[in-house]
């Protein structure tokens, strides 16, 4: 009968105090930074930063909506996929499709992202800003 080794959590030693801590650790107690977490699906926060050639998602469940009268349950008639910023106005955004996130071609679309504002033409229609991430 052989006795197995238990196998000890992965570490590393940090720079600046001499802790260890777990390989997957981003920062040490300490307040050392072994490495930057990627920015990956993190809302854009100021979407007028972004300049042409910036790669954009729209997500699903934001942008122009619209009310059914009777069940109040909305319909989302935005654009949804991945983009690349051509160029970005006072209320909205033109974003050129990339080629394979839609699988009716490609093309170049307008995104609101202005104040969330009932429209002028229809009772139950909502203008609202896309949710934009990095990719």
């Amino acid at each position: 009968m052989s006795k197995t080794k238990k196998r000890k959590a992965p570490v590393k030693k940090c720079k600046e105090c001499g802790k260890m801590s777990h390989a997957r650790t981003a920062t040490c107690q300490c307040g050392y930074v072994f490495y930057q977490k990627k920015q990956r699906n993190k809302a854009i926060e100021n979407w007028q930063d972004l300049r042409r050639g910036d790669l954009v998602k729209s997500v699903k469940g934001h942008g122009p909506y619209w009310i059914h009268p009777e069940t109040q349950e909305k319909t989302y008639m935005g654009s949804y996929g991945k983009f690349s910023v051509q160029d970005v106005g006072r209320d909205y955004i033109v974003v050129h499709e990339r080629a394979g996130s839609h699988k009716y071609g490609s093309g170049t679309i307008i995104l609101y992202m202005g104040d969330h504002v009932k429209s002028l033409l229809c009772d139950n229609m909502y203008r609202c800003p896309h949710k934009l991430v990095r990719v």
